[in-house]
């Protein structure tokens, strides 16, 4: 692997970790929603659709942006799943049922069942892979399965279950997230055979709330009070990455295989598996509760505030403006180069805080540090780390920077102990995709690797530039091209 680098350099330091974050960049409108508690999104027809705890579903007009009511006759509700024109839910109230509504009618229509054994209210619901409806009542320990014509069958496995959050997955199976049990519960819909993944323990707050089965990858993913987690259906391997605490109140997977996550405060969380995560605040109110998520399938994320009453939508990177501009330096001392997004950070090695040597170099591009943003990746940042390998006496880490947005190099770099992860150093820009000749979407341009080979000297460092006559000159340096390796917005 090209980022395990060592140096034999030192003293000549960068703005490690003493860098400030701007306010969220991320393109975020809001909407006052006519109803009040939209914990539950879902999209019907044209429209977003919020659930209630008044009665009708609130509804935001994709089109034109107008907000109104549909359903009027509609009993307070959560838990929304829409199939064609007709809306599930679930009802707040007692009795506590399942209802559907026709919202090709003004009325709705609704038509309401009541499973048995319920004396709560429903945590969740889910379209199974068969067609039916399947809901979790952790209180009642329940699941219920309810077909499109009313008929409904209960499920109490040992008795002792506490299903939360409840999906379909890949598989043709349904799942569930145990919470008291801390465990992952597979459904068989067909035979109604329970199979348990317990959930490896983190802290007492690894407690599994939601999941997800649905999205890019073929594994199950579940969010706990401490991070996130997955099962995978083929060998059953269960595992999980601690993030921070965090109140899991819906989990979503957008099209570009990041999951989402509302958790009942002003922030929505992006999760990039295996390991990469970031909040993002969307609405300005400190008591706002996000709750209600809808991710399209273009990756655009509707969050909604069950205490305040709004919808925010979180545009795609292509249709944010930029906040920042990656600058290069290069260091005639070392021989070394280093980008940074921080216009702050860029500012002071100017004025030489980086130590002597340090000169821009010309090249720049745009990028965003207020993330994330949908169909943007984080550009994870690492340092060579400072501690001294006691075999050598010497730093463990080169006196370099190394950049990646691919997920699965930036957990292993962060398990390198050469390497030190700057939290505050990232910054986000776009994957390069299989579908385009360049390498990257028509809206960005290629952003190139080079690596200098200097491993065995400890003396490691890489290049990122925009132009291709670049490229190709280091190339004839001596320089090792690595490609195209993120691209930048236009």
């Amino acid at each position: 692997m090209v980022y395990r680098l060592r140096s034999s350099l030192a003293g000549i330091g960068l703005l490690a970790t003493a860098i400030a974050l701007p306010a969220a960049a991320a393109s975020i409108a809001s909407y006052s929603l006519d109803q009040s508690g939209p914990d539950s999104l879902a999209f019907i027809i044209d429209s977003i659709a919020a659930s209630s705890s008044t009665g009708p579903f609130s509804r935001y007009r994709i089109g034109n942006s107008a907000v109104s009511s549909m359903g009027a006759n509609v009993l307070p509700n959560s838990n929304l799943v829409p199939l064609g024109n007709i809306m599930w839910f679930t009802t707040r109230g007692s009795p506590i049922r399942i209802g559907k509504a026709d919202l090709s009618t003004v009325s709705g229509n609704p038509v309401y069942y009541t499973p048995a054994g319920i004396s709560s209210a429903f945590d969740d619901m889910t379209l199974g892979p068969e067609g039916n409806l399947w809901a979790a009542n952790a209180q009642s320990f329940r699941v219920v399965r309810i077909t499109q014509a009313g008929v409904t069958t209960t499920y109490t496995g040992n008795g002792t279950i506490h299903p939360l959050g409840i999906t379909r997955a890949t598989d043709g199976n349904v799942w569930f997230a145990d919470g008291a049990n801390r465990r992952i519960t597979r459904i068989n819909p067909t035979t109604g055979v329970f199979t348990d993944y317990v959930v490896p323990q983190l802290s007492a707050a690894t407690i599994p709330e939601r999941i997800t089965g649905l999205g890019t990858s073929n594994l199950v993913w579940f969010a706990t009070q401490d991070g996130f987690g997955s099962v995978d259906p083929a060998t059953g391997v269960v595992q999980v990455v601690a993030t921070e605490a965090q109140q899991p109140r819906r989990l979503l997977a957008g099209a570009d295989g990041t999951l989402w996550l509302t958790n009942g405060t002003q922030y929505v969380t992006q999760f990039t598996p295996p390991a990469n995560y970031a909040k993002l605040k969307v609405f300005g109110n400190t008591n706002a509760v996000s709750a209600g998520l809808y991710v399209d399938s273009d990756g655009v994320v509707y969050v909604s505030d069950s205490q305040g009453g709004q919808l925010a939508r979180i545009a795609l990177a292509q249709n944010t403006a930029t906040d920042t501009e990656v600058t290069e330096f290069y260091n005639n001392i070392l021989n070394h180069y280093f980008v940074t997004a921080n216009l702050a950070e860029a500012a002071a090695i100017d004025g030489g805080s980086a130590g002597p040597g340090w000169s821009r170099t010309g090249q720049t591009w745009k990028a965003w540090v207020g993330g994330p943003i949908p169909n943007a990746a984080e550009v994870c940042r690492f340092y060579g780390s400072t501690d001294i390998n006691p075999a050598t006496g010497l730093r463990r880490g080169p006196n370099s920077h190394f950049y990646t947005l691919e997920p699965g190099e930036c957990a292993a770099v962060k398990l390198d102990p050469g390497w030190t992860y700057e939290f505050a150093g990232k910054f986000w820009m776009v994957k390069p995709t299989a579908n385009s000749a360049a390498g990257c979407p028509a809206w960005t341009q290629a952003v190139y690797r080079v690596y200098n080979n200097r491993f065995a000297f400890n003396d490691s460092n890489h290049r990122y530039m925009t132009s291709q006559s670049i490229y190709n000159q280091m190339m004839g340096t001596g320089w090792s091209g690595e490609g195209v390796v993120m691209c930048a917005p236009l």
